[in-house]
């Protein structure tokens, strides 16, 4: 668990309801609903813009991705979406002239044993 009180920002394995006892913030009130972000929000997020949320329908948070956090989510992020179509058999026929050519003949490896 990674805690940043003088943001009120945490990283926690689950969820916990804030009525339960105290939260990694101290003790807190409210439902302690979990809002999970849809790949649409998380693209937006990578692409700099920002997520309003509705917190009980009281408060309004904004996240946005802080542009010095690691480049590398967005690379494994894209690599997932184009995975789909990189395993399409019209992938392979369209990348196939990069193929080695194989000879109808044997190669001499192929044929020493045989003498």
């Amino acid at each position: 668990m990674i805690v940043d009180r003088g943001r009120g920002v945490a990283i926690v394995n689950e969820a916990l309801d804030p009525l339960d006892g105290d939260t990694v913030f101290g003790q807190r009130w409210g439902s302690g609903a979990l809002i999970k972000l849809t790949p649409e929000e998380l693209d937006a997020l990578n692409e700099g813009q920002i997520i309003a949320v509705d917190a009980e329908g009281e408060y309004v948070v904004y996240l946005q991705r802080n542009a010095k956090s690691r480049d590398w989510v967005q690379p494994l992020l894209s690599e997932s979406a184009l995975a789909e179509d990189w395993l399409k058999p019209e992938e392979d026929m369209a990348w196939a002239y990069l193929q080695p050519v194989r000879s109808p003949l044997p190669s001499y490896a192929e044929t020493a044993g045989d003498g």
